[in-house]
């Protein structure tokens, strides 16, 4: 009985390396699953990075691009199309600006016709929505200096 004993004993644990080398295959596959997934993870940042510096080399080589061509046609044209065209923004800013006030004024004075005092001309005039445009505006002409100082 000992014999047989032995001999079912021997002959079960003749598999255990080959059921350890199974789980050990089975681990270092799974291990390497994960890596190659992390490697593709990589690569498709790593795409996505280069996807958007290829984008903004893109747009600084139109940006150029325009300013040449710019700087090509102002060279053909004549020095009060050449005023003119630099005048654009500043002159649509004032006109928004005469605009603004004028609206602004004739608000005062309908408030002040109607019996307001100073306070409620301040907290109607003066808003949110005022203070927002008023930055964006300033942000647009003066912000820019700024940076580049």
């Amino acid at each position: 009985m000992l014999t047989l004993l032995s001999s079912l004993l021997g002959f079960g644990t003749s598999f255990v390396p080959k059921v350890l080398e199974f789980w050990q295959d089975k681990s270092d596959k799974a291990q390497e699953l994960k890596v190659m997934a992390l490697q593709i993870e990589r690569e498709e940042k790593m795409l996505a990075v280069k996807a958007e510096m290829m984008d903004s080399a893109n747009d600084m080589q139109r940006d150029v691009a325009l300013l040449q061509h710019d700087t090509a046609t102002a060279k053909k044209a004549s020095t009060w199309v050449h005023n003119l065209r630099s005048s654009v923004r500043p002159v649509i800013t004032y006109l928004f600006f005469v605009l603004f006030f004028f609206v602004e004024g004739v608000a005062a004075y309908v408030i002040l016709r109607d019996g307001g005092d100073i306070s409620i001309i301040a907290s109607t005039l003066w808003s949110e929505e005022t203070s927002s445009i008023f930055a964006a505006i300033v942000s647009f002409w003066f912000g820019s200096r700024a940076i580049k100082k």
